[in-house]
């Protein structure tokens, strides 16, 4: 046995082959911060937060840049923390529970019951090189979870410029952007769910 790895190690030498994988830089992984959100009357509603819904391309732990419009490409040896939906959910949670508008705040799959569910699409989460700015789309839904009815709906967007294509201003601008849309989602969220009657909850 011992034989056997000896020359299997030393096949992999000579075939230039190794176990350890290629060679290269470690990927920099980065994440975005949860904004404080706006504070307000207390809502006797729980709240649960569904995963982002979004297209292949920004479905993924890879940073999206569009050299041109339309034109997805990704920025090499660096990720995000966790694919872009799932990262989205968890701000989406951490901002709306911090604001300490609603009764309780969970992911979907949390197991709380809730009185209201909040769903969103996902339809621009990308650097633009060419314009210098990174862009964001979202689309809000916000559901009651007893009978799947909508409450209210509306569609977010924000911009926010980088101030050079280095990676760390791109970092800071898609951080910015970001917290802009969650904090307007929160508040939105928020209103919209104050004037809403109570129903009994569900899972």
């Amino acid at each position: 046995m011992i034989a056997r790895l000896a020359a299997v190690t030393a096949l992999l030498a000579l075939t230039g082959c190794s176990l350890l994988g290629p060679s290269g830089p470690a990927p920099v992984y980065y994440g975005l911060n949860a904004p404080r959100a706006a504070t307000g009357a207390k809502i006797d509603q729980q709240l649960l937060v569904d995963v982002p819904r979004t297209s292949l391309d920004l479905d993924s732990t890879r940073v999206a840049v569009l050299q041109k419009p339309n034109a997805v490409e990704y920025y090499a040896d660096v990720l995000w923390r966790d694919r872009v939906p799932q990262m989205l959910q968890t701000l989406l949670v951490r901002t709306l529970d911090g604001g300490g508008r609603f009764r309780a705040v969970a992911a979907a799959n949390s197991g709380l019951r809730a009185d209201l569910l909040l769903l969103t699409d996902l339809a621009h989460f990308e650097a633009e090189a060419f314009q210098n700015d990174v862009r964001i789309e979202l689309t809000a839904r916000l559901v009651r979870a007893n009978d799947r009815s909508i409450v209210e709906t509306r569609v977010f967007n924000a911009t926010a410029p980088s101030s050079s294509k280095s990676f760390d201003d791109v970092i800071a601008a898609y951080d910015r952007a970001t917290s802009d849309v969650l904090v307007n989602v929160a508040a939105w969220a928020a209103n919209a769910a104050s004037q809403t009657p109570k129903t009994d909850r569900t899972r």
